[in-house]
């Protein structure tokens, strides 16, 4: 982690919202939490992964509660595991526009 020491904020969320880093922020959901069965034939580990998307999807509800306008920009800053599932929904969404953040931290800033 003493790489990230020397980062700037800009740096590191760009680095976070890389789509190597959400594709590897969502495998938990799809490799380890969904594959444990708990019981003999069980669901523990899709009733939890299930429990997450509920839980993302309650999130993106809230946006939508919140707009109040077609034109309004909200800026969302949300923990990784959260993004490929909020990425999804808004893409799929004719409400809302799903603008990159990269682009407008790409510009270094001064050390």
């Amino acid at each position: 982690m003493a790489a990230t020491r020397h980062r700037t904020l800009s740096e590191m969320f760009r680095a976070m919202n890389s789509a190597e880093a959400i594709r590897r922020s969502h495998l938990p959901y799809h490799v380890a939490f969904f594959t444990f069965d708990g019981a003999e034939g069980g669901y523990a580990g899709a009733d939890f992964v299930a429990g997450w998307y509920d839980r993302n999807l309650r999130i993106f509800r809230n946006l939508q509660r919140i707009t109040r306008d077609p034109e309004e920009r909200i800026l969302l800053i949300i923990g990784a595991g959260h993004l490929p599932i909020l990425r999804f929904v808004t893409q799929h969404s004719p409400e809302y526009e799903l603008i990159e953040p990269n682009p407008f931290l790409a510009s270094p800033s001064p050390r």
